[in-house]
């Protein structure tokens, strides 16, 4: 019988296994459906607009008092990069987000620069870094025992940052001066005069970064695996001098 009319199924050359091609569309769709997931969103939307002024308050205070959340970012050098209410974020990044902060993460997503400051994530820890606190009216600023990437700020919360000098272990923000019913609202042992009111900031709300997508990674490899286990396969299983119909 020729060797063109045998059927592809008597040419062992002919028959290629279907698992390599499923593994490489099925992880394509995974690839496509990851991509659409990491994208970024902004939040703009979802901010409500700053709760009208009080009588005899603040805007401080009257965020505060509207059970929203109040960021209070300072670089090294005391400059305000946000002083603003930013609703009811569900994470502390989230509040830097909407507060107009533009996030860089070293590895395990530690917060290493907040809008250019420092211009640059420092290749190796030097002692500096953005140090996180959160308060409430009355209450003296807590170092956050979580990241920003797993706390939730409360209905209420000042979330407060500042960048320590070098040679300084750490830092804290000023307290703010919060007006509540006309009355300056104070910690316990800090008068009247220990408090700070920095004008008011109006950065415009920008989207969270995605976190590092090893889904994404792992469906990546997957895929390089599959196209060279079919490459492999095709290679191992053509048509040759030796078998019937090869050239």
């Amino acid at each position: 019988m020729p060797a063109s009319t045998l059927k592809p199924d008597m040419n062992p050359g002919a028959r290629t296994p279907r698992w390599p091609v499923l593994l490489v569309r099925t992880g394509l769709g995974l690839l496509f459906a990851l991509l659409l997931s990491c994208v970024p969103t902004a939040h703009a939307d979802d901010i409500p607009a700053p709760p009208p002024l009080a009588p005899g308050s603040n805007a401080v205070g009257s965020c505060l008092q509207a059970n929203q959340v109040w960021l209070f970012v300072v670089d090294v050098d005391g400059a305000v990069l946000a002083n603003q209410c930013v609703g009811t974020p569900a994470s502390g990044e989230e509040a830097l987000a909407r507060g107009g902060m533009q996030l860089r993460f070293s590895s395990g997503r530690l917060i290493c620069s907040l809008s250019g400051h420092p211009e640059q994530c420092p290749a190796t820890f030097t002692g500096s870094y953005w140090n996180y606190h959160h308060g409430a009216a009355g209450t003296p600023y807590a170092y956050a025992k979580e990241g920003a990437a797993t706390r939730h700020p409360r209905p209420g919360d000042i979330e407060a940052w500042c960048y320590n000098a070098a040679g300084e272990k750490s830092c804290t923000p000023e307290l703010l001066r919060i007006i509540t019913g006309g009355e300056q609202v104070l910690v316990p042992g800090i008068d009247a005069s220990g408090y700070v009111d920095p004008a008011v900031t109006a950065n415009e709300s920008v989207p969270v970064p995605a976190s590092t997508p090893w889904a994404l990674i792992g469906t990546g490899a997957t895929i390089a695996v599959g196209v060279l286990a079919l490459l492999w396969w095709r290679r191992r299983t053509g048509p040759t001098d030796s078998q019937v119909g090869g050239r």
